[in-house]
């Protein structure tokens, strides 16, 4: 019996058929030699049976999970250690370059508790004849390197675009602009309404930020045609920053978590609407909010990517250090930082000293105080105790407001070269900072340097247009510099750029400088209209005076003397109705607003100085001007000019110890030699300074070279002196030296035979006196000249007006 085989299905090979169940190594040798058929089907599945054997996958995955981990811990060991950017990088490239290695090791070598590290033995062969049959997986194995090796650098590159793609698109100056909307205080605590200042604060404290103001984005609004913006949100904020090119828009939000309070950040891309990033910290209660704007500031400042670790960390101050851990005295500071960009300084020292009066400590309020109380005429020892206790909390300043702090100190010290050299290195160190920019010209513009003082003002207003402060100082320097003309065009030019009550009341003030009272008038109205408030009423105010119509200026004025007034108001009016009150010759009325002037006692008795020293009796004037130099007033070398006109040569050499101002010093030299007889020599001395004042200055010198003009007869000069006074704006003073003006004129027309002009003269005077007091000194001066005037030329016979002498714009 025989035992018989299933049947097998034969293999062709050149018409002869193998028995593949006998022979399976010539199956293999036939399909190696057989180009038509695929090659070594059973080489895949071997080679990942190799893989499985060598435990590569099992090394890719423990590399895998370490090489996350890595990536996971590394920026943060970066950033606590304060590594430079590019290890990251660096780290994320090791890390996809080294898969490809990881395989290479894997596939050759073994590495256990027992033996360590051994290599992996190769795929043994069969023995006999047939063994250079054996599999070869030297192919599959170098695919396998070349994928993993592409699989790598594309990840490494996935990653490294990432991190390049986080970088910011920064200015051209290496500087990246942020903006901070208004904190939504969702608490409804209002001493937690000042979050977003304190957060800009923080953020400022960086010198790769270039953080936009609050103010400058709602002028922005306001150019747009926005309404009033009570509430900086994200959809205002958004429309201000796309406008004004800002980079990233920081919005945040506090609220209460139960007893807990928190604070959610969140930066937008204002281009795209992207969202960035988001932030939350969190705090026990009220009193944590400063740590957790700490936080949540150098964590913001890390995320934007615009700085390095080491820069990060050494521009980082704690809020409450540099500023003030009392939330209430923050309020209050917030709110004087915001007087003093609507210029209004009167309501900016209130609260900084409501601030320091809840925080004695508050350092920042106390140099504010003596910042700003300079302008507002604070006297010297309350100007000089603020700058002490400023002083005091110097080590605990933010850099910007330090240096700016021994500027000041060393200013009010007499020290004028090391202020200079702080003001300087603060504008070097914060160079898009618009209120150091300005600091350092406002200083330079003190000095009397007007032309060095000329390119910060313009780099502070090309910083931000729209700050009112800085373009009134621009437009200042520029008549200083007798420039009045190019500042009306720069003006006239913002307007149309930039509508609104700034731009326009900045042209009135141009057209005043440049003696257009009437234009200046026109832009006043067209200001009043678009910003309808006091600062605006008083721009339109000021333009009328000077325009003959002191009138209605004082109409536009008198609701802020009603009982029910509020007191910023009528303190930032009240100097503007002296002016309109002292052009009517209502003197009572203008001594008693000057009387009820809520101000400090050194600018109490200056005011009443500038108001005394035209009358006949000089000693009520110059007790008020010893008063000035006992309480050591901002202005006091200014007393030079007036204690010699009123005759006290000592009080005047005193003041003469404070010039600053250049040319001073020669209008002292003048005047002295005019007092001791000598009216030439004094004219010469007047005349050359004349050629170096103009703008402000520049109706002091002509009040004083027309007063000595006359004196030594020459008329024709002092004529036409007085014309260009007419034309000029003043201080208070303005209204009794031009009435006194006036009327030496007049007898100058009468001694060139010029009667009819001389009659002009007075009637203009006696026109704008109609309501004038009674009893006014020159008064009756001026009615005795014109009925003198009036009885020659009745004698003569009346002769037509003068045209020439009608009032001129």
């Amino acid at each position: 019996m025989s035992l018989r085989r299933p049947p097998q299905r034969p293999i062709a090979r050149i018409g002869v058929a193998y028995d593949t169940a006998c022979c399976p190594e010539v199956t293999l040798a036939a399909n190696d030699q057989n180009p038509d058929r695929p090659k070594r089907p059973l080489r895949v599945g071997a080679f990942f049976a190799e893989l499985q054997r060598r435990r590569v996958p099992r090394a890719l995955a423990a590399y895998g999970i370490g090489a996350f981990a890595a990536l996971q811990v590394v920026e943060p060991v970066q950033h606590g250690l304060g590594l430079p950017e590019w290890v990251v990088t660096a780290i994320v490239v090791a890390v996809g370059l080294g898969f490809p290695v990881a395989v290479t090791l894997a596939w050759n070598f073994d590495l256990t508790l027992a033996a360590g590290l051994t290599r992996t033995p190769a795929t043994l062969a069969p023995d006999g004849p047939h063994a250079h049959h054996h599999h070869s997986h030297a192919g599959p194995f170098a695919a396998l390197i070349g994928a993993s090796t592409i699989l790598g650098a594309a990840v490494a590159g996935v990653v490294v675009w990432r991190i390049t793609r986080s970088a910011p698109p920064m200015d051209a100056d290496g500087r990246l602009r942020v903006a901070v909307a208004d904190f939504a205080n969702e608490t409804h605590d209002p001493e937690l309404d000042g979050l977003s200042w304190m957060l800009v604060s923080s953020l400022a404290e960086s010198r790769r930020l270039v953080v936009v103001t609050r103010v400058r984005m709602v002028d922005e609004l306001r150019r747009t045609g926005r309404p009033a913006v009570p509430l900086l949100d994200e959809a205002a904020g958004r429309d201000a920053a796309r406008a004004l090119g800002i980079r990233r828009l920081v919005l945040a939000a506090v609220h209460r978590l139960g007893s807990r309070h928190a604070i959610d950040l969140r930066v937008l891309d204002p281009a795209t609407g992207e969202y960035l990033f988001a932030l939350r910290e969190q705090g026990e209660d009220k009193g944590s909010v400063q740590g957790m704007i700490d936080r949540i500031s150098e964590r913001a400042r890390e995320r934007l990517h615009a700085e390095r670790p080491e820069e990060i960390r050494t521009s980082t101050a704690k809020v409450a250090d540099v500023t003030t851990a009392n939330l209430e005295a923050w309020r209050h500071y917030v709110q004087g930082l915001k007087g003093e960009d609507a210029m209004r300084d009167g309501i900016a020292l209130d609260e900084y000293r409501k601030a320091v009066a809840i925080d004695p400590g508050f350092a920042l309020a106390h140099f504010r105080i003596a910042y700003v109380g300079e302008r507002m005429g604070v006297d010297a020892e309350t100007r000089r105790a603020a700058m002490q206790a400023a002083v005091r909390g110097l080590d605990r300043m933010p850099a910007k407001e330090r240096l700016l702090v021994q500027a000041w100190k060393a200013k009010m010290e007499g020290r004028p070269q090391d202020a200079n050299a702080f003001y300087l290195r603060a504008a070097e160190a914060f160079p898009q900072d618009k209120e150091v920019v300005s600091a350092v010209g406002d200083f330079q513009y003190q000095e009397g340097r007007f032309a060095e003082a000329l390119p910060w003002f313009e780099r502070a207003v090309d910083l931000d247009p729209t700050w009112e402060p800085a373009l009134a100082n621009l437009i200042g320097t520029l008549a200083a510099l007798d420039r009045a003309e190019d500042a009306t065009r720069r003006t006239a030019q913002w307007t149309e750029l930039r509508p609104g009550g700034e731009s326009y009341r900045a042209l009135a003030t141009a057209r005043l400088l440049a003696g257009q009272f009437l234009q200046a008038v026109e832009a006043g109205r067209r200001a009043l209209e678009l910003d309808p408030g006091i600062v605006s009423r008083r721009s339109l105010a000021e333009a009328l005076v000077y325009d003959g119509h002191a009138e209605e200026a004082e109409s536009l004025l008198r609701p802020f003397f009603t009982p029910t007034a509020r007191i910023e108001d009528r303190r930032s009016a009240s100097e503007m109705m002296i002016h309109a009150l002292e052009h009517q010759g209502r003197r009572r009325e203008a001594l008693h607003v000057a009387d009820a002037y809520p101000i400090d006692a050194a600018g109490h008795h200056w005011v009443r100085y500038l108001l005394l020293m035209g009358d006949p009796d000089a000693r009520p004037a110059l007790r008020e001007a010893r008063e000035v130099m006992r309480l050591g007033h901002p202005a006091l070398e200014w007393l030079v000019p007036g204690a010699l006109e009123l005759g006290d040569e000592k009080l005047a050499a005193e003041a003469a110890r404070h010039i600053k101002i250049d040319g001073l010093r020669s209008l002292y030299d003048g005047l002295i030699a005019w007092r001791r007889g000598n009216a030439q020599g004094a004219l010469e001395i007047l005349r050359a300074l004349r050629s170096r004042w103009s703008g402000w200055n520049r109706a002091t010198i002509d009040y004083r070279l027309a007063r000595i003009a006359f004196d030594a007869r020459h008329d024709a000069e002092g004529i036409a002196l007085v014309e260009d006074f007419e034309r000029r704006p003043g201080d208070i003073w303005r209204a009794w030296r031009l009435a006194e003006l006036l009327l030496l004129k007049a007898r100058a027309h009468e001694r060139l035979g010029e009667r009819e002009k001389a009659i002009a003269t007075v009637d203009r005077l006696l026109a704008a006196w109609k309501h004038a007091d009674p009893d006014l000194p020159r008064l009756a001066e001026a009615k005795s000249l014109r009925a003198r005037l009036g009885a020659s030329v009745s004698r003569r016979g009346r002769a037509p007006s003068s045209a020439a002498d009608a009032r001129r714009p």
